[in-house]
């Protein structure tokens, strides 16, 4: 029982140390002009650290049963490493969402048209198509889409 405790023990502190980890990482992107690389990065580190607290739970359950002498110390070990993990998550969605992208106009299309400028279009292409009409495509495409 004891190899256990210290197996599961060293387990809670490699992802104590990985939380720590995350924060510092956070920590430095703090204020930091993000690029859209750099969010999608932090959004798929925050995925692996939510799933990172289930593991946590799962060695920490295991330790308190193992350790029903010493049940309040690791009540308390819970309560400090569970904040831990709810502060970094917390940080990470608030630097998520706190990211704005710049969607004025490119140069290119400064000029053009100012006043139809709409900043979700990623590209303006300037193609003439022809004009098709609806009998070019024959009655049995007018059959199949009526149907």
């Amino acid at each position: 029982m004891e190899a256990k405790y210290k197996t599961l023990n060293l387990k809670r502190a490699s992802i104590r140390g990985r939380v720590t980890k995350f924060n510092n990482h956070l920590e430095e992107l703090k204020g930091k002009k993000l690029t859209p690389t750099e969010v999608s990065v932090l959004s798929q580190r925050l995925v692996k650290l939510e799933t990172l607290f289930g593991e946590f739970d799962s060695v920490q359950n295991q330790i308190e049963a193992l350790e029903e002498n010493n049940l309040s110390l690791e009540l308390d070990t819970r309560e400090v490493i569970e904040q831990a993990f709810h502060n970094s998550i917390a940080l990470a969605q608030e630097i998520i969402s706190s990211v704005q992208f710049d969607l004025s106009p490119p140069e290119y299309a400064k000029g053009i048209n100012e006043n139809r400028y709409d900043p979700n279009i990623i590209c303006v292409c300037l193609i003439n198509l022809p004009q098709k009409t609806v009998e070019h495509f024959g009655q049995a495409c007018i059959k199949h889409i009526a149907n």
